[in-house]
């Protein structure tokens, strides 16, 4: 079976409402992301929950693609909001989303993901901020270094 390819991706808001700036809902979103990991849907590299979007870095499991991975995030994450009384769409249609082609890339874009808190100006420092990958408790898969295996498809591939 060939390597899944990782993926950079920017989940916005519907109406970039501001949900995410309540701490129960960066929470929920923290949760849910947490449980997919554990259930082995993707490996995760980096996180950040800010209050319009989430931004992801993950490579689906072997057998799993990034539609499942995107469709258990969007669902699992809103019907838990809704279960706050959190009604109507909470994502907007699409997501933006960035291929990571090797592990030099993949390395850059798990610092930029981590980073990006103190990047919008959330907080001078990330390692402060509890909804992202850069805080010491956050729970991420490690980014496979340089000198590893390559485990990327061609360019190529076909998105899965």
């Amino acid at each position: 079976m060939s390597a899944q390819a990782a993926f950079q991706i920017i989940m916005p808001t519907a109406n970039d409402a501001p949900l995410f700036a309540v701490r129960e809902n960066a929470e929920v979103a923290v949760q849910i992301i947490q449980q997919l990991r554990a259930g082995r849907l993707f490996r995760l590299y980096a996180y950040a929950v800010l209050p319009d979007h989430l931004r992801l870095l993950l490579r689906p499991e072997p057998g799993k693609t990034l539609k499942d991975a995107l469709k258990s995030l969007r669902g699992g994450i809103a019907r838990s909001l809704s279960g706050r009384g959190i009604l109507g769409p909470v994502w907007m249609p699409r997501s933006e989303l960035r291929r990571i082609w090797n592990q030099d890339l993949l390395q850059a874009a798990a610092k930029e993901v981590a980073a990006a808190p103190a990047t919008i100006g959330l907080t001078p420092n990330p390692e402060s901020f509890l909804f992202c990958s850069a805080c010491p408790e956050a729970e991420v898969d490690e980014v496979e270094t340089a000198g590893a295996p390559a485990q990327f498809p061609a360019k190529s591939a076909a998105l899965a």
